[in-house]
């Protein structure tokens, strides 16, 4: 090896170790334009494109590294076979995986390249046998894995006998080998008998306990959804029917919280742990952590698992109860030991308590001593969701804890969560990244859709809008893989959320359409239930979309969500040409938000104004404001927990709009108009609103601004917007524990008085080319990015002159 490459290599795997990705390809980079032609720095380049998934960077590089003419790292062919598979090249990877084990039979790496490349290929049976190959080279755990995938290429290609055959030969020689019970559990699917799947599956538990309650939720798919809640309730009482029950509680929480919880709560006599910690997840999920705490506190009593503390510090956190969530995590520390539960609790207090030496000195600990990671858990995650919204990301923390948060985040969180927060915080690495992804769009060729995918995701993130958009330009679903409908449907969204961000909702609605469509004929209508709730709150009145919903949800007999879809495109699947309240031709309105400020205005002045409300904003009726033209709710948990006071309040106004993310799954209100509202915040850009398809902005009052200048109001005055919840009461009304934690953000180290600040602004600018504008006709509070005027001058006649115009107009 040539001596000048050894420190650049050296200090490249010295920054990989420390999860600095970055650094470690920049490095890379310095040894190449030192030693341009070096095969050791451009097969390590090659290899971290491999580590990171960048499959089309990596097979870029491999192809730059072997036009050097050496011997090529056998191990790292391999990983370009799964490069190529991953870019939709099964026949390319077969080639170069045949090739090198030609050359090196006895790799057992290259024999599992070739094997997934046959399995990609639907070559069943020859990928079985190469896995068999493959793994008479391999010892231990590694060869049982081996012999377990041959098994599943059997299963795939129709041959359960061949696959209970193998398996049979593997139990026999490791009888309580976790790997080999599942398989056995998933052949007898396969076979058709669900009593020895569930008798199977005990012996699953009973090896690993952990899998408890924790039978794939498919495997129901598999066997049909109708003909296994049959045959579980046909059953007696007993450990085969509670497993049942609760993995049917799991799969229905994502399509029917009541059926969830009525199964988990049959599972309770056999599963009462799992049982009682799946209804505790739907609590948190409908917003109700005061109870999710108390049932988790139980649990912890009498269980102490694991599982249950996670649960219970991330309930305690969202609800901002800070020192009872320290003095848990203590508990856990000391009956289980500091892993990366400790950093995802102790580093979000810390930063929420404004506290950043210690949150310092947390992130400097756990990179010096690597914890252990604990099931389930990304530690960094709260801060992504945090940043993702945030105008200007890496101004958020001090500078000094930008590069920690990268590095650890890089050893405790996912893939996708390090890549984003290393982009959003590290001005560098995004530059980097950003070069990258231009030049592979400007080399042209196939991108396979992960990549794609990954690329639209880092453009939003960065405000990049014009490569976004070329990149949106190109084609949809080229390079499909079935067996990652999750690229498919990031791409989908993200297209979808940035046509209906610039009015154009019908191009949008044919995305999603030709999405369903390939999800359908690729066998995934399982994953069309896991985002039917974010398709029905983008788009929730399109036909064409409610039909294909409804069709996934028959074929996977969930008759009742099926029934759902068929009464919601009766009711709502239209364009309300009808019921479209008049539109004006200029004129003034009013938004009536809900903050605490309302009730110290002179509220009797707005009579004869046209004036909405926002949720339960017709309490502010008892405060003496008049009757309210247009009633706007947007809030899911406040609809669910005021539904019937709501629906009072619709019989009141002249018109009601509700979001979709109400009324789906919700009760219906027939005659209010449902609108959808894409994924895209006006916090990042100046969207443009359609026809009740609007843009979200942290809080209802922008939905409620969008919809009033839809009608044709030219003059839009905002009252009751505080964007404080510090005190303690939230809104007018008051407001209890339940109002404080659905309002998080608003708190201490949240982002949402900043980004409601910036969605006003570009909601301003979106609106100007009508003629229309805004204005703060607050007194007080922290909306400053609208010109302020005077209430009661405004309402009296009196001079309402503008405060800081100009300022105001700078930021928008």
């Amino acid at each position: 090896m040539d001596l000048r490459v050894e420190p650049y290599l050296g200090l490249s795997k010295a920054y990989a170790e420390l999860g600095d990705w970055v650094r470690a390809e920049t490095t890379i980079r310095d040894g190449l334009s030192a030693v341009p032609n070096s095969p050791a720095l451009l097969f390590e380049y090659c290899r971290l494109a491999c580590v990171r998934q960048q499959w089309v960077e990596a097979v870029a590089r491999w192809e730059r590294a072997t036009n050097c003419g050496v011997e090529r790292p056998r191990n790292l062919q391999a990983s370009i076979c799964e490069a190529l598979i991953h870019m939709g090249d099964p026949d390319g990877a077969r080639a170069l995986a045949e090739e090198g084990v030609a050359h090196s039979p006895r790799s057992g790496l290259l024999w599992r390249a070739l094997a997934l490349a046959a399995d990609a290929q639907g070559d069943w049976v020859a990928a079985s046998q190469y896995w068999i190959e493959g793994g008479k080279l391999r010892k231990g755990s590694d060869q049982i894995r081996f012999f377990v995938n041959a098994a599943k290429s059997l299963i795939k290609g129709g041959d359960a006998l061949g696959a209970e055959q193998l398996c049979a030969q593997q139990l026999a020689l490791h009888p309580d080998n976790v790997a080999l019970l599942l398989l056995n559990a998933e052949i007898a699917l396969e076979q058709g008998s669900w009593p020895i799947v569930l008798e199977r599956w005990k012996r699953v538990e009973a090896q690993d306990p952990s899998r408890c309650g924790q039978m794939p939720t498919n495997w129901i798919y598999r066997l049909g959804l109708t003909r296994t809640i049959e045959e579980t309730e046909a059953m007696g009482p007993s450990q085969s029917q509670g497993i049942a029950y609760v993995t049917l509680a799991a799969l229905f929480s994502a399509v029917n919280h009541v059926k969830a919880a009525r199964f988990a709560r049959k599972a309770r006599r056999f599963y009462p742990l799992q049982a009682v910690e799946r209804i505790c997840q739907l609590l948190i999920q409908n917003g109700r952590q005061s109870a999710s705490i108390w049932w988790l506190r139980r649990l912890i009593d009498k269980y102490d698992a694991r599982s249950s503390y996670a649960l219970l510090i991330e309930s305690l956190i969202e609800s901002s109860r800070f020192d009872e969530a320290e003095g848990i995590v203590d508990e856990y520390v000391e009956r289980f030991g500091k892993d990366s539960l400790w950093l995802r609790a102790q580093s979000e207090i810390a930063h929420r308590r404004g506290d950043y030496v210690v949150l310092a000195e947390l992130l400097g600990a756990s990179l010096k001593n690597r914890l252990p990671r604990a099931k389930g858990v990304s530690s960094l995650r709260w801060l992504y969701r945090t940043l993702q919204v945030h105008d200007r990301p890496e101004t958020f923390l001090p500078s000094e804890i930008n590069d920690l948060v990268v590095r650890a985040s890089a050893i405790y969180d996912a893939r996708i969560v390090a890549r984003s927060l290393a982009n959003l915080l590290d001005a560098r690495a995004g530059e980097i990244t950003h070069k990258d992804y231009l030049q592979l769009m400007e080399t042209g060729g196939d991108i396979d859709l992960g990549t794609r995918a990954e690329m639209a995701r880092f453009f939003l993130q960065r405000r990049s809008w014009e490569p976004l958009e070329r990149l949106m330009a190109g084609p949809t679903f080229d390079n499909f893989d079935p067996t990652k409908p999750s690229a498919a449907w990031t791409f989908a969204r993200f297209k979808a959320d940035l046509l209906m961000g610039q009015g154009r909702k019908e191009e949008a609605e044919g995305v999603i359409v030709d999405l369903l469509d390939l999800l359908k004929d690729s066998g995934n209508d399982q994953y069309v239930l896991s985002i039917l709730d974010s398709i029905m709150l983008r788009l929730p009145t399109c036909e064409d979309i409610v039909i294909r919903l409804e069709g996934a949800a028959r074929r996977l007999e969930h008759n009742g969500v099926a029934r759902q879809f068929s009464d919601w495109r009766k009711l709502y699947c239209l364009e309300f040409d009808s019921s479209t309240p008049p539109t004006v031709e200029g004129g003034r309105c009013f938004i009536i938000g809900n903050a605490p400020s309302l009730a110290t205005l002179p509220l009797h002045l707005l009579e004869r104004e046209t004036l909405f409300c926002v949720n339960r904003g017709l309490r502010s009726m008892q405060i003496g404001l008049p009757r309210p033209d247009y009633l706007v709710i947007g809030d899911a948990l406040v609809y669910k927990s005021h539904w019937q006071e709501l629906y009072a309040d619709t019989r009141l106004v002249k018109q009601a709009f509700i979001g979709s993310n109400c009324l789906w799954r919700g009760k219906v209100i027939e005659d209010a108009i449902p609108y959808g509202s894409s994924g895209l915040k006006l916090s990042l850009a100046p969207f443009v609103h359609n026809r009740w398809t609007l843009n979200r902005g942290e809080t209802v009052v922008i939905v409620a601004t969008q919809i009033a200048h839809l009608l044709g109001y030219k003059e839009i005055y905002i009252i009751g917007v505080d964007l404080d919840y510090d005190g303690p009461t939230t809104h007018f009304y008051g407001g209890g524990a339940k109002e404080r934690e659905r309002l998080a953000n608003f708190r201490p180290g949240g982002t949402g008085a900043e980004a409601v600040n910036v969605a006003f602004a570009n909601l301003q600018e979106a609106i100007r080319a009508s003629g229309a504008r805004l204005y703060n006709a607050s007194p007080a509070g922290k909306l400053e990015s609208l010109p302020r005027v005077n209430f009661e001058a405004l309402l009296t006649g009196s001079s309402h002159e503008i405060a800081s115009e100009g300022s105001c107009e700078e930021m928008v």
